[in-house]
């Protein structure tokens, strides 16, 4: 990362940079917490308020969800199967949000914890029904005090041994 000095870090070409002018800057300057302040709030020593509203955040969070879709959708088109084949693109991504909702509800909040949620439920149990996951899946994912990555380790090793299938099924 390259940083710029204390003495260039509010010019960028030699013009004083403003919000407008962050897009602009290479992604390898790094910028100190004093320059960074003066290029956000400028040199005053009352600092100009920054203010999003509820539906800016909105925009961001359904941009990175969707942004997480696209990304899942493209990874399970890695796995055996072929699902695109087999649902349909419409399908696969209806699948996918109801594979983030179930994920919720097993209290599965990390990116990497969702996205491998629903790859073991592609792979081993149909993916996303309005069934219910079998009885020993669901012991395994509502196991109170286990972190997410031992409760997927534990519902993944339940799945290569039986194949995803209960023995009351």
């Amino acid at each position: 990362m390259q940083k710029i000095p204390d003495t260039e870090a509010t010019k960028h070409h030699g013009v004083p940079l403003g919000h407008a002018h962050l897009a602009e800057l290479p992604e390898n300057v790094l910028l100190d917490a004093k320059a960074l302040a003066i290029i956000m709030f400028g040199e005053s020593s009352r600092p100009r308020m920054l203010v999003i509203r509820n539906q800016q955040m909105n925009v961001f969070g359904e941009a990175r969800k969707r942004s997480f879709q696209e990304k899942l959708y493209l990874r399970l088109l890695t796995l055996p199967g072929n699902l695109e084949q087999q649902y349909g693109q419409a399908v696969l991504m209806h699948q996918i949000d109801a594979g983030i909702e179930r994920a919720a509800q097993f209290l599965l909040r990390s990116e990497a914890d969702v996205a491998r949620y629903i790859e073991i439920a592609f792979q081993y149990l149909g993916g996303f029904t309005e069934q219910p996951h079998a009885k020993e899946a669901l012991n395994i994912l509502y196991r109170h005090g286990a972190a997410s990555s031992e409760r997927l380790d534990c519902l993944e090793a339940w799945c290569r041994q039986t194949n995803g299938r209960s023995a009351a099924r």
